[in-house]
């Protein structure tokens, strides 16, 4: 592994490790390798994005749990939309439509989030910092599939 002054693997190398993994390698093609990991540059780039901002607004300015994440799933919205878009899949389908699309699953994230971390915090007493991440983790998951096979399909 190819490593920086800090000992930190470098995103290269890290690609080429992952693209050369044997359980990827016999699941995904070298275009699903290559848009997934585009996908996971991209999904942690809006990722942290969104889960700092919805820790600063809840945490530091007060801000309930379900406005905080609101805010901050609108800004993972614009950035996740134009990276996935414009890099991750390469689309070049039409933007309304794509757009129409994105902004409907978003609506049924942003659902699902506001009312998972209402009842993980509420009825299960997790803290909704920690609920946030669950979530997230889980509309990550599910929005790949979703974004090759329905959004950017070309």
């Amino acid at each position: 592994m190819t490593t920086g002054k800090k000992g930190n693997m470098s995103i290269q190398s890290f690609s080429l490790k992952f693209k050369d993994h044997k359980i990827i390698k016999l699941i995904l093609d070298k275009e699903t390798q290559t848009q997934l990991l585009r996908y996971l540059i991209s999904g942690f780039t809006a990722f942290g994005t969104e889960y700092l901002l919805f820790a600063t607004l809840y945490s530091y300015a007060g801000i309930s749990s379900g406005i905080s994440n609101s805010i901050a799933m609108a800004a993972g919205f614009i950035i996740s939309f134009t990276l996935n878009r414009k890099w991750s899949f390469k689309s070049k389908e039409n933007l309304i439509k794509q757009l129409l699309m994105f902004g409907a699953l978003f609506g049924i994230n942003l659902f699902i989030s506001n009312n998972a971390i209402k009842i993980l915090s509420g009825t299960f007493r997790i803290s909704p910092l920690f609920s946030k991440l669950i979530i997230m983790c889980a509309i990550v998951l599910w929005n790949f599939v979703i974004y090759r096979k329905l959004i950017y399909r070309n």
